[in-house]
């Protein structure tokens, strides 16, 4: 598959759509590595496998993986396989002719915070410990107890360090022959957290809707308010210059050239809307963000002119849920509320 280089509306011929009523909700969505396959989490137990080769009807299969919601879904350490967390506390790896292996069952918990590395570590989170395994599914490390439950987790970019987001702040965990931790402290309940791609900032999303950064370098830590709901979504540029997140009325973006955005004012990317913005992904090679409104709607925003969208679906009520690209940004799957999926493939012309 090609970059994408066309941005057009579904009425002109640079841009195909395929679509899919699941029927359910539609809480995850995430390529493999390799970019062949995508999978999507559905909240009655299903994961559907979609071949990003094959479309219409023949392009999805269903696998019935658990009896409840499926609650993290990530592309696993290898080119072609998912990690999964549900609310049976099963920590799954799943392959694209949807094969699936236990890697551990926590009876009587849930797991929804997981992260995975291209070295081979794998990561879970049980109520206030991480687990850690290795690239043959091996337990290797526990790390904590943390002082509350853990709500998110994230490797660096190297693979030897993890942050873990919980109430008042973040735990970066560092093992090379010794295991070391490092706190973050700030007031609230952080949920999900992200290294920037230089490894020099840390952001979470926290339960009073902020966005809070730290800056390793400096010491520093920022808050950025003023959002109207929860962020949901934060997604990182491809060459590290802006965080996107959703919860505004309008995608907000920090800048993170040179020192970071302490005393910068956000950017707004793609429209204003009477909702919300739902969710953002932005694209892995060029400066454009996916954006995702609560009426349903997808714009793609390029970062060079946050004025500049283009909508790629319109408004049909249904809340965007999740926005994933492919690898190679050919591909972008739209996911709703209601579970309509859409797969959206940009073409060379």
């Amino acid at each position: 598959m090609g970059n994408a280089a066309t941005l057009n509306t579904p009425h002109t011929p640079g841009i195909s759509r395929d679509f899919w009523r699941l029927n359910e909700y539609i809480g995850a969505v995430t390529w493999n590595r390799a970019g062949t396959h995508a999978a999507v989490g559905l909240s009655e137990g299903r994961v559907m496998i979609l071949d990003g080769t094959r479309f219409g009807e023949l392009g999805l299969v269903g696998v019935e993986v658990s009896e409840g919601p499926i609650l993290a879904l990530i592309c696993d350490h290898d080119p072609e396989g998912w990690l999964m967390g549900t609310d049976d506390g099963r920590l799954l790896r799943l392959k694209p002719q949807g094969g699936v292996e236990v890697l551990m069952h926590a009876p009587g918990e849930w797991i929804e915070s997981i992260a995975s590395h291209r070295s081979g570590w794998r990561c879970a989170a049980v109520r206030n410990r991480v687990h850690l395994f290795d690239a043959a599914g091996k337990e290797c490390l526990q790390l904590g107890p943390h002082d509350s439950t853990v709500a998110g987790i994230c490797f660096d970019g190297s693979g030897s360090s993890i942050a873990t987001a919980h109430y008042q702040g973040v735990s970066l965990w560092t093992w090379n022959g010794k295991l070391e931790c490092r706190r973050l402290v700030f007031p609230g309940s952080h949920l999900s957290v992200s290294w920037s791609r230089d490894d020099r900032f840390i952001a979470t999303s926290t339960q009073e809707k902020e966005v809070h950064v730290w800056d390793l370098v400096e010491g520093e830590d920022m808050r950025m308010s003023g959002y109207y709901f929860k962020v949901k979504a934060m997604s990182w540029t491809a060459d590290g210059h802006w965080l996107v997140t959703s919860g505004a009325d309008a995608a907000i973006g920090w800048g993170f050239e040179g020192k970071g955005p302490q005393g910068k004012p956000p950017k707004m990317f793609g429209p204003h809307t009477e909702g919300y913005v739902s969710f953002v992904a932005c694209h892995p090679e060029l400066p454009l963000v996916a954006i995702g409104f609560a009426d349903g709607a997808v714009e793609i925003s390029t970062l060079r002119n946050q004025k500049v969208a283009k909508p790629v679906i319109p408004p049909n009520g249904q809340p965007v849920t999740q926005l994933a690209w492919c690898p190679s940004g050919s591909q972008l799957l739209c996911g709703t509320k209601e579970g309509v999926l859409t797969l959206l493939t940009f073409r060379n012309e």
